[in-house]
């Protein structure tokens, strides 16, 4: 498996990718400046790391009537 290790600092933070064989780069770290990091110590961060849960999850079921439309259903009618 190859890895490319990407880290980017700037002003106190730091961004770092990885890329694994031919797959997107995925973030490992986003945030406190990290400093300057050896393979190893990239690696540590990276299989230490904890998955974050994005974003993009409705805060309500989303329910479908049509392709064209959605209907977001209010927590309270699901009780």
């Amino acid at each position: 498996m190859s890895r490319t290790r990407i880290l980017l600092s700037a002003d106190g933070v730091s961004l770092a990718l990885l890329v694994e064989d031919d797959r997107l780069p995925r973030v490992v770290h986003w945030g406190g400046d990290l400093g300057v990091l050896d393979a190893a110590a990239f690696d540590a961060v990276a299989d230490t790391g904890v998955p974050l849960i994005g974003g993009s999850q409705p805060d309500q079921p989303v329910h479908w009537d049509s392709w064209a439309r959605r209907v977001t259903a209010p927590l309270s009618d699901l009780a």
